[in-house]
């Protein structure tokens, strides 16, 4: 990943240790700037939701959390899809 998005991604992992909760955001991302993984899916923009829970337990010795990660790149096609049809 670039380093950018992995700063921002680490960010949201200490804050969700510190809120030590269950937490919620959105994103977007790349496809193509992602390296070493198979680029057999959605390339572009695509967006997602993530959903982030700190363990409550060490994991090998260290903090950690567990993360969904869902492709909401649909969702947000049909928000704008409703914004530009209401205004």
């Amino acid at each position: 990943m670039e380093k950018e998005f992995a700063q921002f991604f680490m960010d949201k992992v200490k804050m969700t240790f510190e809120m030590n909760r269950l937490h919620s955001f959105e994103y977007k991302l790349e496809t193509e700037t992602v390296k070493g993984i198979l680029q057999n899916g959605p390339g572009g923009i695509q967006w997602f939701e993530a959903r982030m829970f700190p363990l409550q337990f060490m994991y090998e010795g260290q903090k950690a959390v567990v993360t969904l990660l869902i492709n909401i790149t649909e969702r947000k096609k049909l928000q704008q899809k409703l914004k530009e049809f209401i205004i």
